[in-house]
C-alpha cells in the first residue's frame, strides 16, 4: 500500500504519527532490554560484572518494576487507542445481527420485552428460524438507558469486554508464569488482528471468548482461594448466553477440568458440586430453552423470564451429531476448523478478517506451533525451561494446574470446532484467546533462550500491526457493503419530508432480503417496539395519526411494483434499483449503496 497515497486521500494523519512513535519506542526498549539482560543473569548467577561500576546499578530493563509499569501503560494506552480510534465510525454503519440486537436492546429498555413483545427472554427469536443469544443486547441496556439509542451505546459492552479481557490476559499470564511474559502476552493480544476487530462492532457471539476467558481465569485464582470459584462459575453460566456453542463447549470444559483438579486434590467434592450448583443456577434458563426446543415443549412463562420454543428452529442443522453422515461431516468440520485457524487462512467475512493478515498475522503460525508444543510439554512432562517461581499469590503446582486450565481451554474449543458444522471465524472464536497464549509463550521460550529474539520478533509484529492497523483504517468497499453503509443516511433523508408510507427495498442484501431490510428500518428509525406488534399508536408532529405499523412501513421489491409519483409515499433503495424512478418526477439522493427517493410533490 502507498502510505503516502494513504495520508493524502484520508484525514488519519495522527493514526499513523502514533503507530509510527509506538514502533520506534517498542525497538529502542527492547534493544535495552538485550543489552542489559545478560548483566542481570550474570549477577543472578553470583558472577562479577565486568562492566563499569555505573553499569552496575543498571537493572534489567524488562524485570525493573518501574519499567514493567511503564511497559504496561504503554502497552495498554496503544491497545485502547486503536480499539476507540473512530469508534462508531469503523466500521461504518451496523451489520444485520448487530441491528438486530440492538433493536431488542431498545425494546428491552423501553418494555422489558424483546421487539415481540416477549417478557425477558432467556433466549431471543431473532430470525425465527435462527434464534440469537441474549446477553449481549442486556448488557446494551444499561448504556442505552444512559446515553442514548446509537451505533457507539451498543458497541461499548462488546468494547468493555474486550479490554477486560486484555488485562485478564495479563494477570493470567503474569500469575501463570511471571511478569514478562505476561506483558509479551499483554503485547501479542494488544496487537491481535482478531481482538481489534471484534471490539470493534456488535455481534452476540463475540461476547463468548471473553466470558469463557474470565470464566477459567477465576477458575485458577479459585485454586488459591475457594471463593473465586464460585465467582468463575459466574462467568461460565453467563457464557452460555453468549452463544448457542457454549451448550457443548463449556461443559466440556467443565468436566475435564474438574476431572483433574478431583484426580490432583486441588478441590474436593463439596466445593465441586457446590461449583456445579452455581453453574447450573446462572445457566439453568438457557439450558432449559435448549431442552424445550429439543423436546418440542411449550413456553414456559415466569415472572422473571421467558423460555421460549421456536417452532421454526433450524439451529440443529448447525451440529455434528444431527448430519446425516456423521464422519463425512466430521471430516468437513476438522478442514474448516484448520483453515480458520492454523492455516490462517480469511473465512471470507470481512468483518471477522482482512485478507493478508487473518486473525494472527501469518508469520505468527511458526511460533504458534512451536509454543504450543513447548506449553504441553510443559504442561504434562513439567519440562523445566522456562523456570516456573511460585508468586506470592499462586502457589507452584497450582501454577501447573494453571497451564492445564489452559490446555483444557485449548481442546474445548477444538471440540467446538469439529461438532459444529462449518465453522468460521465467529463461530470458533473461543480458541483465539489460547492460541494467543501459545503464541506468547513461543515468544517467551525464545526470549528465555536468546534475548535478541525478543527484538527481531517485536520488530516484525510491530511492523505488522502499524500496516495492519492502516488497512482496517482505510476505507474498505466490500466492509461497508457488509455493514450496509448508505442504508442508514438514506432512512434519515426521507425523514425531512411528510409521507404516509415508506416502501424499502427487499434487497438490501441480497435478492429478497426482507428480514434485513425490516431490521435496518427498525434499527435506524427507532421504531417503537409495541408499535411494531399492533399495539400502540403513534402520532406525527403535527398530531396526525400515523397508520399502523404493517400499513406504514412497505418491504417491496421495486422492480415488481407499481411506482405512483402521486402517492404520499418515501423510497429507501439499493442503488441499481433507481433506474425505475423517473428523475423528472422524483428527487433522488444516493448515499453509497443506497439512495433515497423522494416525490418532488412532497418537496
Amino acid at each position: 500500500m502507498d502510505i503516502i497515497k494513504w495520508l493524502q486521500t484520508t484525514n488519519n494523519n495522527l493514526l499513523f504519527i502514533v503507530l509510527l512513535s509506538v514502533l520506534i519506542l517498542s525497538v529502542l526498549i527492547l534493544t535495552k532490554l538485550a543489552d542489559t539482560y545478560k548483566e542481570t543473569q550474570l549477577k543472578e548467577k553470583g558472577v562479577k560484572s565486568i562492566k563499569k561500576p555505573l553499569a552496575k546499578k543498571q537493572e534489567s530493563i524488562f524485570t525493573e518494576k518501574r519499567v514493567q509499569l511503564f511497559l504496561f501503560i504503554l502497552i495498554g494506552a496503544i491497545a485502547i487507542f486503536i480499539r476507540v480510534w473512530k469508534f462508531g465510525e469503523m466500521p461504518a454503519g451496523v451489520n444485520q445481527d448487530g441491528a438486530m440486537g440492538a433493536v431488542d436492546a431498545l425494546a428491552l429498555s423501553q418494555y422489558g420485552t424483546d421487539r415481540f413483545g416477549m417478557w425477558l427472554p432467556a433466549h431471543f427469536t431473532a430470525w425465527g428460524t435462527g434464534q440469537m443469544s441474549v446477553l449481549l443486547s442486556y448488557l446494551m441496556v444499561p448504556f442505552i438507558k444512559l446515553f442514548g439509542f446509537s451505533i457507539i451505546t451498543i458497541r461499548l459492552p462488546i468494547l468493555i469486554a474486550s479490554l477486560a479481557a486484555l488485562y485478564v490476559l495479563y494477570a493470567f499470564g503474569t500469575k501463570l508464569v511471571d511478569k514478562n511474559f505476561g506483558l509479551i502476552l499483554l503485547a501479542i493480544a494488544a496487537m491481535n488482528p482478531w481482538q481489534i476487530m471484534e471490539s470493534r462492532w456488535a455481534i452476540d457471539c463475540n461476547l463468548f471468548p471473553h466470558f469463557f476467558l474470565f470464566g477459567a481465569y477465576f477458575l485458577y485464582l479459585g485454586l488459591s482461594k475457594k471463593r473465586y470459584i464460585y465467582i468463575s462459575m459466574v462467568f461460565f453460566g453467563l457464557s452460555m448466553y453468549c452463544y448457542g456453542v457454549a451448550l457443548y463447549t463449556v461443559p466440556i470444559f467443565l468436566a475435564t477440568a474438574f476431572v483433574y483438579l478431583l484426580i490432583k486434590k486441588a478441590v474436593n467434592i463439596k466445593q465441586t458440586l457446590l461449583a456445579a450448583l452455581t453453574f447450573i443456577v446462572v445457566s439453568g434458563p438457557f439450558v432449559m430453552v435448549m431442552m424445550i426446543n429439543i423436546f418440542k415443549w411449550n413456553t414456559i412463562y415466569t415472572p422473571i423470564f421467558t423460555l421460549p420454543y421456536f417452532s421454526q428452529s433450524v439451529r440443529s442443522a448447525d451440529i455434528l451429531f444431527f448430519s446425516p453422515d456423521i464422519v463425512f461431516q466430521f471430516i468437513q468440520n476438522l478442514e474448516y476448523f484448520l483453515t480458520v485457524t492454523f492455516y490462517q487462512r480469511h473465512d471470507t467475512l470481512i468483518w471477522n478478517a482482512i485478507p493478508g493478515f487473518s486473525t494472527l498475522f501469518v508469520p505468527a503460525i511458526p511460533l504458534l506451533i512451536f509454543g504450543m508444543v513447548m506449553f504441553f510439554l510443559k504442561t504434562f512432562l513439567k519440562q523445566k525451561t522456562p523456570q516456573l517461581k511460585p508468586t506470592a499469590e499462586i502457589k507452584l503446582p497450582n501454577q501447573m494446574h494453571g497451564y492445564f486450565l489452559i490446555v483444557a481451554f485449548f481442546f474445548a474449543a477444538v471440540a467446538c470446532g469439529v461438532i459444529t458444522n462449518y465453522v468460521n471465524i465467529n463461530r470458533i472464536n473461543i480458541i483465539y484467546y489460547p492460541l494467543i497464549i501459545f503464541v506468547a509463550y513461543g515468544i517467551y521460550y525464545l526470549y528465555q533462550k536468546s534475548k535478541i529474539s525478543l527484538v527481531v520478533i517485536a520488530c516484525i509484529f510491530s511492523m505488522l500491526f502499524v500496516s495492519f492497523s492502516l488497512n482496517y483504517f482505510t476505507p474498505n468497499k466490500k466492509m461497508d457493503m457488509a455493514f450496509y453503509v448508505g442504508f442508514g443516511q438514506s432512512m434519515q433523508a426521507v425523514q425531512n419530508v411528510e409521507y404516509q408510507k415508506i416502501y424499502v427495498t427487499v434487497n438490501s442484501q441480497n435478492q429478497w432480503t426482507l428480514e434485513v431490510s425490516e431490521i435496518l428500518t427498525m434499527f435506524y428509525l427507532q421504531i417503537d417496539a409495541e408499535y411494531f406488534q399492533g399495539k400502540r399508536v403513534l402520532f406525527d408532529k403535527q398530531g396526525k395519526k400515523l397508520l399502523p405499523y404493517k400499513e406504514r412501513y412497505q418491504y417491496v421489491d421495486v422492480a415488481s411494483m407499481v411506482i405512483n409519483p402521486k402517492e404520499k409515499a418515501v423510497y429507501v433503495v439499493n442503488n441499481g434499483e433507481i433506474g425505475y424512478f423517473d428523475p423528472a418526477k422524483f428527487n433522488i439522493t444516493s448515499y453509497e449503496f443506497y439512495s433515497a427517493i423522494i416525490p418532488k410533490s412532497l418537496i
